[in-house]
């Protein structure tokens, strides 16, 4: 195996004696040796004394995880995501671009932004029926480091599809589909949100059939036949927090991609304003 890989320059003439030891820390196969000099490696036997070795795969690629690969050379591309929520008519969906190199981490705050989330809850991916995402106590736990899987290196196909669900107790599916592959243009900073339509659920409504039987009872009369009530009675302070959900479902049908994509550079740029609504 070692013979078939490219080298770029390297002699590889035995595998590593401590390879195995040392893979599991970097989690990624041990494929390739690498001599160098004055190496920190432990002290070898007398056969490998003369030609010390260390694990890398930094000098071949940028990524090896879970079987997909990101070639340190591959050029960037961004990828065009068409998200939409199941289940749920009209539909709540997102038109993201997202660089290639970012991560299954990058993806998920991605996420969390654009649908207005606010990551209280569990979530995962689910691609070619293997899960990721951030591993949290007391829920779920992954074998892959998020910070660490690139999109890129899943090589995805136009039109190709797979799911993120957010808080696993009401189950709100994400359809996420690559509509294009696009080179980066230099005047844009990616994450950014292009398109989208609708306000998501509020957190904790049920999921899509409860929030489908919220939408329809709080419909645009009942709510003016209430706040009529309410302004009768002279005493609106006592209504603060119905009144708060009354703005929430009138402004249901409302998508702020401004807001959206301020919060986006926010992130990009390692702010920590992106997580303050």
């Amino acid at each position: 195996m070692l013979e078939s890989m490219p080298k770029r320059g390297l002699k590889v003439t035995k595998p590593c004696p401590i390879a195995p030891a040392y893979s599991k820390f970097f989690q990624f196969p041990a494929i390739i040796c690498e001599p160098i000099t004055n190496s920190k490696c432990p002290p070898l036997s007398a056969d490998f004394k003369t030609n010390l070795c260390w694990v890398t795969a930094l000098s071949n690629y940028d990524r090896i995880k879970g079987g997909a690969i990101m070639n340190k050379t591959d050029q960037v591309k961004v990828y065009q995501l068409r998200v939409y929520l199941r289940q749920i008519s009209p539909m709540i969906w997102r038109r993201l671009q997202v660089r290639s190199d970012s991560t299954i981490a990058d993806l998920h705050y991605t996420l969390q932004i654009a649908m207005d989330w606010d990551d209280f809850h569990l979530h995962q991916f689910i691609i070619r029926g293997k899960r990721y995402g951030e591993s949290r106590v007391g829920g779920i736990l992954f074998s892959d480091n998020p910070c660490q899987i690139r999109l890129g290196g899943f090589g995805f196909r136009q039109n190709e599809r797979f799911l993120y669900e957010y808080d696993l107790t009401d189950r709100w599916e994400h359809e996420i589909r690559i509509e294009k592959k696009l080179s980066m243009d230099p005047q844009t900073t990616y994450p950014v949100c292009i398109g989208g339509a609708r306000t998501a659920p509020p957190e904790d409504c049920g999921g899509p059939w409860a929030f489908m039987a919220l939408k329809q009872k709080y419909s645009l009369w009942y709510i003016a036949d209430r706040l009529i009530e309410i302004i009768k009675k002279n005493d609106v302070d006592d209504y603060q927090e119905e009144l708060l959900e009354y703005q929430y479902w009138l402004h249901v049908n409302n998508f702020d991609r401004q807001a959206v994509n301020q919060r986006l550079k926010q992130y990009a740029a390692g702010d920590d304003a992106w997580q303050c609504q």
